[in-house]
């Protein structure tokens, strides 16, 4: 597995879905699952916001997302208490792997 393109085609698919979506929450939701899923679920609750539609998600897509946003308050934020914070570049320049910029 060539982890260098794969990390390309997985950032250049993020930047989509952000720009269909216009929500990081329903970008990591429809990464890990499918923006048809996605799609269906605004339908059904009839809002874009992901606090409101995760209910009508499959309940391992609204997981991820959970465990996406600990994971990113660990890694960013505070969350990690007594634990050093870890630097996404440090771990990227050892493995080469892409470090993903904002892309909004």
């Amino acid at each position: 597995m060539d982890y260098y393109k794969s990390t390309h085609v997985a950032a250049k698919l993020m930047k989509e879905l952000y720009a269909y979506f216009g929500d990081w929450l329903l970008v990591v939701a429809a990464y890990n699952r499918g923006s048809g899923r996605v799609r269906q679920a605004i339908r059904k609750a009839g809002s874009k916001d992901f606090w409101e539609l995760q209910y009508y998600l499959p309940e391992e897509k609204g997981n991820h997302v959970k465990k996406f946003i600990g994971t990113h308050f660990i890694f960013e934020g505070s969350g990690g208490v007594g634990l050093p914070l870890l630097r996404v570049k440090h771990l990227v320049k050892k493995h080469r792997l892409l470090l993903l910029k904002k892309l909004n």
